[in-house]
């Protein structure tokens, strides 16, 4: 996960590594701007519709009584909405779990890129890190037993959200490409702005979007937040494949081959 391709050849002077161009003031813009919109929304939602009140949109349209949008106010303890519901007793095993998933991921990331493995071994790495959580978590729920661990809501939230914040920062520091950096600000912004709602009132995440017409949502609230990091993963998946085809369209160029550094496959720091 670096930048530094070798086999270039660098000035007599470079005595030090090459700069990337991306400071952490252009890297954290587009997140600080995201997580002031999304902090702004919860607490208008907190102090307008606390109480049962409700903000419904586009009733009756297409001869449905029900809105396209409701808007409400939701103190979510865990931070993990639907999860803890299907999860029940285990649900802090489980999203303890999640977190270290994370977590480790983000660790494997910066010992790999410290040491310049290249882009397969990086990927092989958080493959096989994503494989083990699965299949552990897969054998708790088939066991119908996962740990039932004895914490509060609070502290949850805290470890919900830690692992995710780390991964999402060990990222954003790793990238050197402006796009990339953006498509990772989504996600900091996202996990930052619900880890920022347990540390000030009502120290729990702020939920208040409710999409009452799609099935099985009825119960389902979430916030901006959230969905940064939906947009997040949609962004990262069509970021890898239009890297792949054009990485692909390059290679069968001509003249193209003897132009390219040996090592171009471990050339950005970008998993």
């Amino acid at each position: 996960m670096s930048d530094v391709a070798h086999g270039r050849a660098q000035p007599p002077s470079a005595g030090a590594p090459p700069s990337d161009g991306l400071s952490w003031r252009r890297k954290l813009a587009v997140p600080g701007v995201l997580l002031a919109l999304d902090l702004a929304t919860k607490y208008l939602a907190f102090f307008a519709l606390r109480g049962g009140r409700f903000l419904d949109l586009g009733s009756g349209l297409g001869g449905n009584p029900r809105p396209l949008v409701a808007f409400g106010y939701l103190a979510n303890d865990t931070g993990s909405n639907a999860l803890v519901d299907r999860a029940g007793a285990g649900s802090a095993g489980f999203l303890i779990l999640f977190s270290a998933c994370y977590a480790l991921i983000a660790g494997a990331a910066i010992l790999l890129n410290r040491r310049q493995a290249p882009r397969w071994a990086r990927g092989l790495s958080y493959a096989a890190i994503v494989s083990v959580y699965a299949i552990v978590a897969g054998r708790l729920v088939m066991a119908s037993s996962a740990p039932v661990l004895y914490i509060g809501p609070w502290p949850l939230s805290l470890i919900r959200f830690a692992g995710g914040l780390f991964f999402g920062l060990t990222f954003l520091a790793l990238t050197r490409e402006a796009g990339y950096a953006r498509i990772w600000g989504l996600f900091v912004a996202g996990g930052l702005g619900n880890f920022l709602c347990i540390l000030l009132p009502p120290f729990a995440v702020i939920d208040f979007i409710n999409l009452p017409r799609i099935p099985g949502a009825a119960n389902l609230y979430f916030n901006l937040a959230d969905l940064y990091v939906v947009a997040f993963w949609a962004a990262l998946l069509l970021w890898g494949i239009i890297r792949r085809i054009t990485r692909m369209a390059a290679r069968r160029r001509p003249g193209d081959v003897a132009q390219a550094p040996p090592s171009a496959d471990i050339e950005e720091t970008e998993q």
